[in-house]
C-alpha cells in the first residue's frame, strides 16, 4: 500500500514537471476575448484614441503605445498616415495609417522592408482592437496588400502571423490576440506584395499581468512564530550553558 501511494506521488511529480508548448488564441468575438482576459486575471488598458496626434514616423498613443514606421528611406511619412484623427466634439478618435509595399520583396517581414511597428509600455499577454481596412484616403490608389500582423507570441525569436484581412469579417472587424507567453511589440505589414494598405483602428485595450501582491501574516501567526523563535533562542542558550 504505501509503495503504490509513493508510486502515485512521483507520477504527480513527474507530470508537473512536463513544459507545456506555448500557443496563443485569435478572437474575432470582443465579448469573448475580454471573457478570456477576466480568466486569466490580466490587468486591461484601454486606449479610445481620444487625443490627436499628426502624422509623424513615430507618435505616442494616451496608453503609451509607441507606433512608427519603420524603414520609411527618410522621407517622412505619407499623408495621413500614422496618426490618430478625433472629430469635433468627439470622446474617442480613430488611428490611420497605410504600408508601402511596392518594394516589400516577398510576403514576410523583413528588417529591409517598410513596416509598422507597435511597442507596448510594458510586456503584455493579450491585445485586441476594432480594425477596418476599406479605410482609404487616396482613392486613386490601389489598396489590396492586404494586413499581416507579426508578433512573438509563443516566446521564442520566430515571428507568428495572422492575416487580418481574412478573419475580421473582410475589412472590419474585431481581432484579438491572447499568449501564453509575454510580448512587447507588434508589427503590420502587407501580405501581398507591391500593393499600398490602408487602415484603420479603434477601442484598443492589451492585458498585463497583475502584480503579485505580498500576503500579510495574520496578527495570531505572527505572535505564534515570534514565540517558536524565543523558545529556539532559549533552548541554544540553555544548551552553551550546559
Amino acid at each position: 500500500m504505501l509503495r503504490a501511494g509513493f508510486a502515485g506521488l512521483l507520477c504527480i511529480f513527474l507530470s508537473a514537471g512536463v513544459a507545456h508548448a506555448a500557443s496563443f488564441q485569435v478572437f474575432t468575438d470582443r465579448a469573448l476575448f475580454d471573457a478570456a482576459l477576466a480568466a486569466r486575471s490580466l490587468s486591461v488598458t484601454t486606449d479610445a484614441f481620444a487625443t490627436s496626434r499628426d502624422s509623424a514616423e513615430t507618435i505616442t498613443f494616451d496608453s503609451g503605445v509607441a507606433s512608427s514606421i519603420v524603414n520609411n528611406a527618410g522621407s517622412g511619412p505619407l499623408a495621413n498616415s500614422n496618426r490618430i484623427a478625433v472629430a469635433a466634439g468627439a470622446s474617442d478618435g480613430v488611428y490611420q495609417n497605410q504600408i508601402d509595399s511596392r518594394n516589400l520583396l516577398d510576403g514576410r517581414l523583413d528588417t529591409s522592408n517598410q513596416h509598422v511597428q507597435w511597442v507596448f509600455p510594458a510586456s503584455i499577454f493579450a491585445f485586441g482592437a476594432d480594425f477596418d481596412l476599406g479605410f482609404n484616403p487616396n482613392p486613386g490608389t490601389i489598396a489590396n496588400g492586404g494586413l499581416r500582423l507579426f508578433g512573438r507570441f509563443e516566446g521564442n525569436d520566430a515571428r507568428q502571423t495572422v492575416d487580418i484581412d481574412q478573419i475580421a469579417n473582410g475589412f472590419r472587424g474585431f481581432v484579438g490576440v491572447l499568449a501564453d507567453n509575454s510580448f512587447r511589440e507588434l508589427a503590420f505589414s502587407t501580405v501581398e506584395t507591391n500593393r499600398f494598405q490602408f487602415f484603420s483602428v479603434r477601442n484598443l485595450s492589451f492585458g498585463t499581468e497583475n502584480p503579485v501582491s505580498a500576503v500579510p501574516i495574520p496578527a495570531p501567526a505572527l505572535l505564534l512564530l515570534t514565540a517558536i523563535a524565543g523558545l529556539f533562542g532559549t533552548s541554544r542558550i540553555g544548551r552553551r550553558r550546559s
